[in-house]
């Protein structure tokens, strides 16, 4: 820890403190105060959907999650050199990247808003597809590429993190983000309980996600669901949801840069 600079020392507490918040309460109140609408939503798009379509989604994300942004504002030739630059320029780019996502996330949550059921319908492959391309994209910013299939359970576990509908459930996420290169996630994946369903990691990962996901967005995506008055509400749902995202991939990305770098050792 002593080889921290006094920025480096306020984004490892900033780290901590994400770490340790609880989420949001606005999208229970929603959920709540629109529970007949919510319940529709999950049945409209059920958990079992957005299961078999993460995998697909995330390598759409992944195929449009250009670089060349990154490459020109770092300064770099290869997005692998942004690891060894500094971290106060990672998350220079970072931001920007943040902000785009945030405001493209509006419009279209806004556009489909104005349609109310069928516009959610076709929103939520769409905003769930945003989502891992920002996780993609702040991943890039501090020098690392998902190519790996432990790389895309991260990718998977920082969208649970973001979406974590109690304190519970992003601990877990997190604890999930930290065992990837850890020999207790390869244990965890091939112990007798999961053999005994048929379930390799990755499964864990994508079945815990979709049934985040189908709770989270059903509840964020409640009033939207109704025409014309959905328009502000699915602008400001969807650019919370990714703003959500983009924060735990920014968090995520920062602590392992700061360990990648021995600046910190958290064993």
């Amino acid at each position: 820890m002593n080889n921290l600079s006094t920025y480096e020392k306020q984004q490892f507490d900033a780290i901590l403190e994400w770490q340790l918040e609880e989420p949001g309460i606005v999208t229970q109140t929603v959920g709540a105060m629109f529970k007949p609408v919510s319940w529709l939503v999950g049945k409209v798009i059920p958990e079992s959907a957005i299961e078999k379509a993460l995998s697909g989604l995330d390598a759409a994300a992944e195929w449009l999650a250009d670089k060349q942004d990154i490459l020109r504002d770092g300064g770099v030739a290869e997005v692998s050199e942004l690891r060894y630059k500094s971290l106060e320029l990672s998350d220079l780019i970072a931001n920007n990247v943040h902000n785009w996502a945030n405001a493209a996330a509006g419009a279209e949550g806004g556009a489909a808003g104005a349609l109310g059921l069928p516009g959610m319908i076709a929103d939520l492959p769409t905003l769930i597809t945003m989502g891992l391309r920002v996780i993609h994209k702040i991943a890039a910013c501090y020098g690392y590429v998902c190519e790996t299939d432990d790389d895309k359970k991260v990718v998977f576990a920082i969208m649970s993190a973001a979406g974590a509908n109690s304190i519970e459930e992003k601990t877990e996420a997190i604890k999930t983000i930290k065992m990837m290169g850890d020999s207790n996630w390869k244990q965890m994946a091939n112990n007798s309980a999961v053999k005994a369903i048929g379930m390799d990691a990755t499964v864990i990962v994508v079945k815990a996600l979709a049934k985040q996901l189908t709770k989270n967005l059903s509840e964020r995506k409640a009033f939207q669901a109704i025409p014309v008055l959905g328009i502000g509400v699915g602008a400001a749902m969807n650019v919370q949801f990714i703003n959500d995202i983009a924060w735990a991939a920014r968090r995520t990305y920062q602590q392992r840069w700061l360990e990648d770098n021995g600046k910190i050792n958290l064993g």
